[in-house]
């Protein structure tokens, strides 16, 4: 049944007619484009030569280039669609571009009704009006396939010649202002009503090729059904069986047969499996149990495909994996699949072998990390303690060369310890297990420590912190540090420890990559944020006066041991700080980048959360516990160890005992007793009740947390304040030792600072 003209089609219909449509519109663009190319070009002449003697030489012929160009452009649109290889742009985009020529076509035209003619010549007007009617009616007609189309070349003409006759403020121009109008509107209805027609054609065309292919298709499937499911259930790689309620087979397919090594040629219709596996039996292809039942050994496969009742495997004869799963049909009887899941298993194995191999490797990671990091710590630990000591010993006449030489072995230690470090994050990062303690951290003091800490090195490199202002004046004057008035008080939601590390990187950076005499400057600004307060976040942004970088070392920047060629220079590092940053910055929720122009410096920003509303500076936000971290103040206080005091060291390491004399004597001198093994360590932590306790983790006897174990346990020690002295700095050894009770954990080596 045919649809009436304006009827609802389905709609897959309507977009199959709506396809067709579009399709039928391009091809009938295509037969019409050279006879519409020379019926306008014909067009064109005429007006020509009705108005040469009219209209100024030069602009008309500077119109009819214009009608040539636009011509031409709908021509080479014609030969572009017949020479672009089927499919490859769609009937929309070719239908498009044909609606562009004639827009453009039309503006053409619509130049031709403000071509100036002598005032009060009618004649020359009336032909003007004829010669553009005419060409409109032409494309109408031409266009009626396409109402969308006629309206793009119509369009301007007709409104450019309405309103050149309007202007012209005369009765008769104003009477035929308005035919032409209404010649417009009279066109376009009847356009309408022919592309409805054609509209109506294509869609009987559609639904009619439809329903007659769906009937070929349906008595096509209905003869070779049978054959054609044969054929479709032999040609995929599963075993296939279609058991009927009475038990027998009904359908089974060609790899059903190759997994029961059955020869092809059995005739199977109508047997039961209990017969098939008696067949096999006869011929010796299986022991007396048929099938061993390996669902149990199989465990990988098992946990893969939820095994159940319906679901097993079995292993053949030639030692195959097969599994058999059965589904019981609405209408009785089952379909059985049989699948070859040998080579699945042995992948599964592999991948299990594989996943084990590399948890191992993994963990012998850690280990040589650790131990590496301990080996090297210990050495540095004396290396930079009596370097230190000997630089900061006021008594100790060195001769100023000698002095050079310990500030030369300071700084390429410190270099040795940074990498250490930093190869250690980088470690902890790459094994997922990195960890941040949010709280709110006061961004003002916390900026003035990091400036204090580079003060030092921007002095030996002649760089201005702050364009040339000296730290003290920095001290509580928040606008010294780029920190508008209202954010003087302002907190981030950030990991303290790894927040200073970040901006202590930054920071050195600046101040190593700098030009001499350059300034660094540091920044604080509210960034952009939501209604929602919560939502604001803070930028810090620091400005260096360097070389710059451009954009492709820019976008290289932030990747592992990248330096940008500064390994050729004397300025010391590895290429993980930035790396590093930008995975702490992203841990604390926070953002890292960098804007540069090669000649005229870089600026760094870090983006973070503001801290919550109301929270108190220094404590952990809601639900994130508060990170347990030494304090990054100078020396401690005269009166916090007299001389009086006693301290006790429980280390076995003779070298770090007198590191810790010398550095213990250069602060006042505090008395100190010292134990080489930790039964030693608890006997005197008891007996003489110190200030304060060193304990060294690894001793000989018994680990570092057996003995403060011990210690807690005992009423006279458990109120001792006990730091761990270790040269193991994994995470998690600090976070051990911490949840185990200790009041602080030092690293090694352990600064005079």
């Amino acid at each position: 049944m045919t649809p009436p003209i304006g009827a609802t089609l389905p709609a897959d219909d309507e977009a199959a007619v709506a396809a067709a449509y579009c399709a039928q519109r391009v091809r009938t663009y295509a037969n019409n484009l050279p006879f519409a190319v020379v019926g306008a070009l014909g067009v064109a002449l005429l007006f020509t030569l009705l108005l040469q003697d009219a209209l100024p030489t030069g602009q008309l012929h500077a119109w009819l280039a214009a009608v040539l160009a636009s011509q031409a452009i709908r021509a080479g649109i014609g030969l572009w669609h017949h020479r672009s290889p089927v499919g490859r742009w769609s009937d929309q985009a070719w239908l498009l571009r044909h609606r562009l020529g004639l827009v453009i076509h039309g503006a053409v035209w619509a130049l031709a009704c403000q071509l100036p003619l002598p005032a009060g010549d009618a004649l020359a007007e009336a032909l003007r009006v004829i010669v553009l009617l005419g060409l409109l009616g032409g494309s109408f007609a031409l266009l009626a396939f396409d109402l969308p189309a006629a309206l793009c070349f119509g369009a301007p003409v007709v409104a450019s010649l309405a309103l050149h006759l309007w202007a012209l403020q005369q009765p008769l121009y104003t009477v035929l202002c308005w035919a032409t109008v209404g010649t417009l509107l009279f066109f376009s209805l009847a356009a309408r009503r022919a592309s409805q027609v054609v509209h109506q054609y294509v869609a009987l065309q559609a639904v009619a090729s439809r329903q007659a292919e769906a009937l070929s298709h349906s008595e096509a499937r209905l003869a070779e059904r049978s054959a054609e499911l044969q054929t479709t259930l032999d040609s995929i790689s599963q075993g296939i069986a279609k058991v009927g309620p009475d038990g027998r087979v009904r359908v089974l397919n060609r790899r059903a047969i190759e997994l029961l090594d059955l020869p092809p040629t059995l005739d199977l219709r109508g047997a039961t499996f209990d017969s098939i596996h008696a067949f096999q039996l006869q011929r010796g292809d299986l022991p007396a149990g048929g099938y061993i039942d390996v669902h149990g050994q199989v465990q990988p496969l098992a946990q893969t495909y939820n095994a159940s009742p319906e679901v097993y495997v079995r292993r053949t004869h030639g030692g195959q994996l097969i599994e058999v799963r059965s589904r019981h049909l609405p209408e009785g009887g089952m379909v059985r699949t049989f699948t070859d899941v040998t080579d699945y298993v042995r992948t599964q194995q592999a991948l299990t072998a594989a996943k084990d191999e590399a948890e191992r490797a993994n963990r012998a990671k850690s280990l040589f990390l650790s131990g590496m990091s301990h080996e090297l710590r210990t050495p540095l630990n004396a290396i930079l303690g009596f370097g230190e000591v000997l630089q900061a010993d006021a008594h100790q006449t060195l001769h100023p060369a000698h002095r050079r030489s310990v500030a030369e072995i300071l700084n390429g230690a410190q270099h040795l310890l940074h990498l250490i470090n930093d190869l250690l994050d980088l470690a902890v990062v790459e094994s997922g297990k990195l960890q941040v303690s949010l709280s709110a951290v006061p961004l003002g003091p916390l900026l003035h420590s990091c400036l204090a800490l580079v003060q030092p090195l921007a002095n030996s490199g002649h760089i201005r912190l702050q364009g040339g202002a000296p730290y003290e004046a920095l001290t509580g004057n928040p606008a010294s540090l780029g920190l508008p008035a209202g954010l003087a008080g302002a907190t981030v939601r950030a990991d303290r420890t790894r927040l200073t590390q970040v901006l202590l990187n930054l920071l050195s950076n600046a101040i190593k990559y700098n030009r001499p005499g350059g300034a660094v400057q540091v920044a604080c600004t509210l960034a952009a944020g939501t209604v929602d307060p919560s939502d604001h976040r803070l930028r810090i942004t620091i400005q260096d006066d360097g070389p710059g970088l451009d954009a492709a070392q820019c976008a290289r920047l932030f990747e592992p041991f990248e330096r940008l060629g500064a390994g050729r220079s004397a300025v010391q590092g590895a290429g993980l700080g930035l790396a590093l940053s930008r995975t702490l910055v992203r841990a604390m929720g926070g953002e890292i980048g960098v804007h540069s122009t090669p000649g005229q410096g870089s600026r760094f920003w870090v983006e973070l959360p503001c801290g919550p509303e109301g929270a108190v500076a220094g404590t952990p936000a809601a639900g994130i516990p508060a990170a347990r971290v030494p304090p990054t103040a100078g020396p401690a206080p005269a009166h916090a160890l007299r001389p009086e005091d006693t301290v006790l060291y429980i280390e076995d390491n003779p070298v770090n005992v007198l590191l810790m004399e010398a550095m213990l004597r250069l602060l006042g001198g505090p008395r100190l007793v010292v134990a080489t093994r930790g039964d030693e360590g608890l006997q005197q932590a008891l007996a003489l009740r110190p200030r304060l306790v060193l304990l060294d983790i690894e001793l000989p006897d018994m680990n570092g947390h057996e003995v403060l174990r011990r210690l807690k346990a005992h009423p006279d020690g458990r109120h001792l304040p006990v730091l761990a002295v270790s040269a193991n700095a994994m995470p998690e050894d600090m976070a051990r030792s911490l949840a185990a009770g200790f009041a602080q954990y030092l690293t090694k080596p352990v600064s005079l600072q």
